[in-house]
């Protein structure tokens, strides 16, 4: 899976004394998916001479758990700030790739302009992206949230193949992707770009994001949802402006 520079490149990259680990998370049965990911973490382990260890997890250890199973995370000590419900293979390789290497570079990664925004946040940020197979866009949405998520301990990213997790697509009402989800609520759809999504995460509580959360729960039909957030002054003035601003063929789900 590595090419030879990185395989060179990532035992060099660790930090003395804090060893990266591939934690596996494996389901009540066997699957195709779980030995998959068992097989890349191992491969991953042996190509970098045991620089990056592999670990079996049962429990919730090592911070929340995945939000299902079977599923391979990234982590440090105690943090895991980078979760695979999916397999990174063919063109998702490359950004699974990138964040082994900036997790294991930790401080010494470079980075961009956009992630200095990030020392911004005050409050922890869940995002999961739901990615195809297929997708050619996918691979730069998880590049983008997993450079998040390994550069500010406030932010973490859970990759989800929507495929392979039809359950978890239908909880967020995913139609397309792909798609990424913010703190369970405001769903966006294509690629966001770093300043972008960094926009989102520090406009969290502002009436502007929140007006956006609630319209998005209702365009993914989360609709129970959304009915609670008319128990308060503020969910009815943004039910009010979505009416305003919607299209008839939108109402039906007012």
């Amino acid at each position: 899976m590595l090419s030879e520079a990185e395989r060179e490149r990532i035992p060099r990259a660790v930090t003395p004394g804090a060893t990266p680990t591939l934690l596996l998370h494996p389901a009540s049965a066997a699957s195709e998916l779980g030995d998959a990911l068992a097989a890349l973490a191992q491969s991953v382990s042996e190509e970098t001479q045991g620089a990056i260890a592999v670990t079996e997890v049962h429990n919730g250890a090592h911070g929340e758990p995945p939000p299902a199973r079977p599923a391979l995370s990234l982590a440090r000590g105690a943090q895991a700030r980078v979760c695979y419900l999916a397999l990174p293979e063919g063109h998702e390789a490359p950004p699974f790739i990138e964040a082994l290497i900036a997790w294991c570079e930790g401080e010494a990664a470079p980075r961009e302009p956009w992630m200095a925004k990030l020392d911004a946040l005050d409050r922890p940020a869940a995002l999961q992206i739901f990615i195809g197979a297929e997708c050619p866009h996918c691979p730069q949405a998880v590049r983008v949230a997993t450079r998040a998520a390994l550069d500010s301990p406030q932010v973490r990213a859970t990759v989800i193949d929507a495929q392979r997790f039809p359950q978890l697509a239908k909880r967020f009402g995913v139609r397309a992707v792909p798609t990424t989800i913010i703190d369970d609520g405001l769903a966006v759809t294509g690629v966001l770009s770093g300043a972008a999504l960094v926009g989102r995460l520090l406009a969290r509580g502002e009436d502007g994001y929140e007006a956006d959360r609630f319209r998005s729960l209702i365009e993914t039909g989360r609709l129970a949802e959304a009915a609670r957030e008319l128990s308060h002054a503020a969910g009815v003035g943004f039910f009010m402006q979505a009416w305003r601003e919607s299209a008839t063929s939108s109402r039906v789900g007012l």
